[in-house]
Formats: C-alpha cells, structure tokens, sequence
C-alpha cells in the first residue's frame, strides 16, 4: 500500500463527510463501518468508516477512517479521524 496515496484517500472521505454536517453523520452513530474496497495504485485498498460518540455526554461525534491494505511484507493500516459538535465546526 502506498501510504502517501492511502492518506490522500483518506483525507478526501473526511472531507466530504466533514462537509455533509453533524446531521447527516448523526444516523451512523454506532453502526457497523461502511467497507469500500477501492483500487490504488494498482493495489486492492479497503477504507472503512466509523461514527461513534466522541464524548459522555452524546454531544460531538468522532468519524474514523481506516485504510488498510497488502504491502511487501505485512499488511499496513491507516488510519484517521475529526471530531465533530452540533452546529459547530469540525476539530482535530
């Protein structure tokens, strides 16, 4: 897995599901993550996403995302995430 790339990737689904707002992400909550298996540079990448609470109080959300796929000698995984509040801007 190139890692460069799979970052890419990654940052680019953040993006978009940063963009459809609390809202939209607040019906995953806690569901199983959404698995695409995509293709880059050549190589079969799977990228799952995550919605889980961020907090006790059931405020903010944190989406993760995952990508993971064969490399030389191992399996390699990446992953990332932001934390998200009602009506506010996305952190971290």
């Amino acid at each position: 897995m190139e890692r460069g790339e799979a970052y890419k990737l990654l940052a680019a689904r953040l993006n978009e599901l940063r963009a459809s707002g609390y809202d939209t992400l607040l019906p995953r909550v806690d569901q199983p993550a959404a698995a695409d298996d995509v293709q880059l540079g050549g190589e079969p990448i799977t990228v799952a996403i995550e919605v889980s609470w961020a907090n006790r109080k059931h405020r903010k959300l944190r989406v993760s995302a995952t990508a993971f796929g064969p490399s030389t000698w191992k399996m390699e995984r990446l992953d990332e995430s932001f934390v998200i509040g009602p009506g506010g801007p996305a952190a971290g």
